[in-house]
């Protein structure tokens, strides 16, 4: 798991990001939204300083493990010996809940597609014989009941 550091400013976040040399990600989130949010008991134009100095929120940092390689060889032992022991009969942990593993195979595409084109063709002619020799009007009218009309 992902190590968490708490920083109170932002100013730390990131002088902490170059310190490591890391290459990471620093999402900055506002805070949640409560009734005082929008309350204020000041007049805007009676503040001296117009900048923003500091916001209220939360900055979340997310930073890559330092051995990837290693972690998701121990994770990927960890599932081998989990999928040993539920083939062996155990498939309930300590709370009785059931584990699902996924089982991924590479396999290729299969493209069955039933004969919609011929449908759409079919489709296509009958609404060319309903609307042949209609003028464009008529073929709004068509389109367009007096239901929909009345509403525009």
């Amino acid at each position: 798991m992902p190590r968490k550091k708490v920083f109170k400013t932002t100013e730390e976040a990131v002088e902490y990001l170059f310190s490591e040399e890391l290459e990471s990600e620093m999402i900055a989130s506002p805070p949640e939204v409560d009734e005082l949010t929008d309350e204020e008991g000041f007049d805007d134009t009676e503040t001296l300083d117009p900048s923003v100095r500091d916001v209220a929120g939360s900055i979340e940092i997310s930073v890559p493990y330092e051995n990837h390689d290693d972690h998701r060889e121990k994770d990927l032992s960890n599932k081998s010996k989990k999928r040993s022991c539920s083939e062996s009969g155990s498939n309930t942990h300590k709370k009785g809940k059931k584990e699902l593993i996924a089982d991924w195979k590479k396999v290729p595409p299969n493209y069955n597609f039933s004969d919609e084109s011929n449908a759409s063709k079919i489709n296509y002619e009958k609404a060319v014989s309903n609307l042949e020799g209609l003028s464009p009007v008529e073929v709004f009218e068509e389109f367009l009941s007096l239901t929909y009309l009345e509403h525009i």
